[in-house]
């Protein structure tokens, strides 16, 4: 598959996220699913999971492309820490106010039940998840 551009990397990587995550007997519960190569680029995280076989109960899910790293922003934070996850407002408009309190509370009492993933998407489709402390 060639991919024209940015745009279309970075939404297939998270299109492939999607259904590695499946896969794995995981629910997508965040919003704003991306559907094809040509959507709009959105901003903040890429996908919320609930995984239906715990520990973890959350996954919050960052997808790059190939080569492709997590950005610091200007300000100093770091994308999938948890201040740009948690500090940010990210995790609310991922998942809506109620959910994200629920995971932020689950963070509260035992951190060790939200895993913060970023997946890696080569060229040809290959996935390679790393999780992030």
């Amino acid at each position: 598959m060639i991919l024209k551009n940015n745009k279309q990397k970075g939404n297939y990587g998270e299109m492939k996220m999607d259904i590695f995550f499946e896969r794995m007997g995981c629910k997508r519960i965040s919003y704003d699913r991306v559907e094809s190569l040509d959507d709009k680029i959105k901003q903040g995280i890429d996908g919320v999971y609930e995984y239906k076989n715990p520990p973890p109960k959350y996954i919050i899910g960052e997808a790059k492309y190939d080569t492709s790293q997590l950005r610091t922003l200007p300000n100093g934070t770091k994308q999938m820490s948890d201040e740009w996850i948690f500090n940010q407002g990210r995790l609310e408009k991922a998942v809506g106010r109620k959910m994200a309190d629920e995971i932020y509370t689950e963070w509260l009492k035992n951190s060790n039940n939200i895993s913060k993933q970023v997946v890696h998407v080569y060229p040809g489709g290959k996935v390679f998840p790393r999780v992030l402390k």
